[in-house]
């Protein structure tokens, strides 16, 4: 399995893109990917849309950093050849809400990945939506993948809201221990 998945990844014609974060995240990305695909890396967005219309790759990794409010607008914007000709996006970021994700995927990306990042995960869902979109595919493994990820983001908000409602459990079982501590004559 190991030999037809590196056979499958390394392929010359692949390219991707690296974009934004710190210099070693972009170095480590571009280290573990470097002899599948033909790696480049961008700093900022800006000069990520350049060199993504320049050099057309097909996949972009974008690092969605709570710093940077524009990931979602350069992700749209990466995305725009429509069909077959759109680089595969994968957004990363170290704080993903249900929200975010679903930002991330009308945005265009094909997948959003948590850091820290698990190279072999990240690996396998690259090859996944690489085979998804090569011509082999199917819209049943198309519609395979929409689904796995609407699947996912109902997860995550049922979790959130599981939290939410814990959190506000706990918030007034607090404030009714106060109130019934106070002192009845004097209020204290």
């Amino acid at each position: 399995p190991q030999a037809r998945r590196d056979r499958f990844l390394r392929q010359p014609s692949r390219k991707m893109l690296v974009v934004g974060g710190d210099c070693p995240f972009r170095r480590f990305l571009a280290h573990s990917f470097k002899m599948a695909f033909a790696v480049r890396d961008a700093g900022s967005h800006e000069e990520a849309l350049e060199l993504a219309e320049r050099w057309s790759p097909d996949v972009i990794l974008l690092d969605a950093s709570p710093r940077s409010r524009s990931a979602f607008a350069t992700c749209r914007k990466l995305s725009q050849p429509a069909g077959d000709d759109s680089p595969t996006l994968i957004v990363i970021s170290s704080k993903f809400s249900a929200d975010e994700q679903v930002k991330a995927f009308e945005s265009g990306a094909a997948d959003c990945i948590a850091k820290p990042v698990d190279v072999v995960e990240l690996r396998s869902r690259i090859q996944l939506l690489l085979r998804a979109k090569g011509p082999d595919s199917s819209p049943e493994v198309r519609r395979q993948i929409r689904e796995g990820h609407r699947s996912q983001l109902r997860q995550l908000a049922a979790q959130q809201a599981q939290e939410v409602i814990a959190t506000q459990d706990v918030a007034v079982f607090a404030l009714a221990g106060i109130a019934e501590s106070r002192d009845q004559e004097t209020g204290d």
